[in-house]
């Protein structure tokens, strides 16, 4: 992750502070692409553009209204692109902190305007935007490589229940990560790995009942 420059989007309804974030996020030196939007007056409009363009992380202004009539503010934007993938790199920015603190949803990912500009610290909020990008990528894989051995040992030997409970559990997650909105139910996945399973039973004692079979055979010889 380290050697690879990430794409990220910034959401503002005034064209200066997109030109501002622009700047400042290519002076950083740390993203490949930075997709500049100004709010769809449709929420889910604006969401789907937003995950359509496959950034590394979404940064939104938490007042979306100022310049034009929005019904949805930066941090129930952000709310609604996690809705979909869950735990995904966010951030919100802001001239109003007490506001933006007292009705967000995670107040970690609030950053001040002003307060950035004076302290220096814009720097420090794409250094955390990619600190951030690269441990949900850690996870991501690891999740993903638990997946993978275990899906390998479901194939080779079978699971025991604990382990057929932590496959689903991880197949949720990385379904969770990847679009909440096409997740197959739980439920749907235990009765296939149940059937899986049976299949799996069935064909040991195929293989055993074949095996005894030749044995007797033999020995008859």
């Amino acid at each position: 992750m380290e050697d690879n420059k990430l794409n990220i989007v910034y959401i503002d309804e005034e064209h200066d502070q997109l030109a501002d974030f622009q700047a400042d996020a290519e002076l950083s030196g740390l993203f490949e692409e930075i997709y500049l939007l100004e709010p769809k007056s449709n929420l889910d409009e604006m969401v789907t553009e937003i995950l359509e363009l496959k950034v590394d992380a979404v940064i939104s202004d938490f007042a979306l209204n100022e310049a034009k009539v929005i019904n949805y503010n930066g941090d129930q934007l952000l709310n609604a692109i996690q809705d979909i993938r869950h735990n995904f790199p966010c951030f919100l920015r802001t001239s109003y902190e007490d506001d933006a603190v007292s009705n967000s949803f995670d107040v970690n990912r609030v950053y001040v305007k002003e307060e950035s500009m004076e302290l220096h610290s814009e720097s420090n909020l794409f250094k955390r935007v990619a600190a951030q990008i690269s441990a949900y990528h850690r996870r991501f894989e690891a999740i993903k490589l638990e997946h993978i051995n275990l899906r390998h040992k479901l194939a080779k030997e079978g699971l025991n229940s604990q382990e057929t409970d932590r496959l689903i559990e991880l197949d949720d997650l990385i379904e969770s990560l990847l679009s909440a909105e096409t997740k197959t139910p739980t439920e749907v996945k235990k009765l296939a790995l149940s059937k899986f399973d049976a299949l799996m039973n069935s064909t040991d004692k195929l293989i055993n009942d074949i095996e005894a079979n030749l044995k007797g055979n033999s020995s008859d010889a």
